[in-house]
């Protein structure tokens, strides 16, 4: 009898162990090892513990998370917790293996069974390590699954170039966020017109406002000045059924490219200058500002805008690019200065600080006089632009002057430290 009780509780032991088991490899995430219900604990602990201190608890935590817990029940307890304690858990995980753990992580993504911000988490401490697994679920059926894949083929751009045509395939995904996600990821990896041209232009045309504004931001950065990608651009730009946001969004993007392409398209571009829309006007000059040496007749142009509205934005710093007309415009620039309007006297400040650095023109006594005023602006970025533009002159007595009494009564420590290096500045020669 004792020898068949004895057989009766070593069955019952096995079954108890082959069943535990079980539980621990292939349970629902309530099933995990007993350890990781303290994780969330030793994560708070290690993470306010420094040096060599960390060094017990992350041995804790490499217990908790053994090889024979279910990983989706970790990921699940993990994914509420702050981010230094998720991002410490995801590199502790990582030592495990991206062979062994990118396959769990994108189960449990599909599952819904963690937070897709706790698997990018995992995929940055993985390394290149994840991105053949992450190419494998592109053309997954789960939505998570392929934003995690978009997101985490443009961690290492240095190291996975391939990772280009699947995420070239993602950036049309029916899913927006998916969609976002990989053109944003794309950008990490330079022009490519080649492989990214094509999509790009499609993207133009997406039925998804959203997706359209992120494709138009993404020329520069994924086909550069490509020709067929810019002239889309200028057609969304003169086109006033497209969206406002679109348009202006397409004229801005020309302030990414070198002000060669620009000026090499300035017959298209330079209509939008008249424009019933001001915020397209607003943006078209905001480009020319970021330009050099403009043509004489966009000066003319740019003249003719300042006399009709001289309250347009924008207009007196594209102005500093067009030395054929700085006679004509400096007199009503100066008048800028004076209105209280502070953005307007910001940019009149800077039309004569780019003039100073051009080189090219001088200005006559009577114009130095006008901007002494503006010295002492109450505005300090109006003050460091005309400073600026008057330390050629400090030979002349009312501008040494003038430039002397704000540094009695200068607040701001660098301004003073501008207004010193302009009194002790050498003049140019006449």
């Amino acid at each position: 009898m004792r020898s068949c009780g004895t057989l009766r509780r070593w069955s019952i032991a096995s079954l108890l162990c082959l069943l535990t088991g079980i539980a621990l490899q292939g349970a629902p995430p309530t099933a995990a090892k007993a350890p990781a219900a303290g994780l969330p604990a030793l994560l708070r602990e290690a993470v306010s513990a420094k040096g060599q201190a960390r060094d017990p608890y992350l041995a804790k935590i490499r217990g908790a998370v053994g090889p024979d817990v279910n990983l989706a029940g970790v990921l699940r307890l993990a994914s509420p917790l702050p981010r230094a304690s998720r991002r410490l858990l995801a590199k502790t995980l990582s030592e495990r293996g991206a062979t062994a753990l990118m396959p769990q992580v994108i189960a449990a993504v599909g599952r819904k069974e963690c937070s897709v911000q706790f698997a990018k988490e995992c995929c940055g401490s993985l390394g290149a390590s994840a991105v053949p697994f992450l190419v494998g679920e592109v053309a997954s059926e789960l939505v998570p699954v392929r934003f995690l894949a978009a997101h985490g083929l443009g961690l290492y751009q240095d190291q996975c170039p391939e990772s280009v045509a699947p995420l070239c395939k993602l950036a049309e995904d029916k899913d927006q966020a998916t969609a976002l996600s990989a053109l944003f990821s794309l950008r990490v990896f330079g022009p490519r017109p080649d492989m990214c041209g094509p999509v790009v232009r499609r993207l133009l045309v997406d039925k998804r406002p959203v997706v359209r504004l992120a494709a138009i931001a993404a020329v520069p950065r994924l086909v550069g000045p490509d020709p067929a990608s810019i002239d889309r651009l200028l057609t969304i730009a003169a086109d006033a059924t497209v969206a406002l946001a679109e348009r202006k969004a397409a004229v801005g993007i020309f302030d990414w490219f070198d002000s060669k392409e620009t000026l090499g398209r300035l017959d298209r571009l330079i209509g939008l200058l008249d424009d019933p829309e001001p915020a397209i006007r607003e943006t078209m000059l905001m480009v020319l500002a970021g330009c050099r040496r403009l043509p004489d007749e966009v000066g003319e142009k740019l003249l003719r805008m300042l006399r009709a509205t001289p309250s347009q934005p924008g207009i007196s710093p594209a102005l500093a690019h067009c030395s054929s007309v700085y006679a004509e415009a400096t007199p009503l620039v100066v008048k800028q200065l004076r209105t209280p309007d502070v953005a307007l006297r910001r940019e009149a400040a800077v039309y004569f600080d780019l003039v100073f650095f051009s080189g090219s023109y001088k200005l006559d006594p009577a114009t130095r006089e006008a901007l002494l005023p503006s010295v002492s602006d109450a505005d300090i970025h109006v003050r460091l632009n005309t400073i600026s533009a008057l330390r050629q002159y400090t030979t002349d007595p009312a501008v040494r002057k003038a430039l002397q009494n704000q540094l009695r009564k200068e607040p701001n420590r660098r301004m003073q430290t501008v207004i010193d290096a302009a009194l002790a500045r050498k003049p140019d020669p006449e």
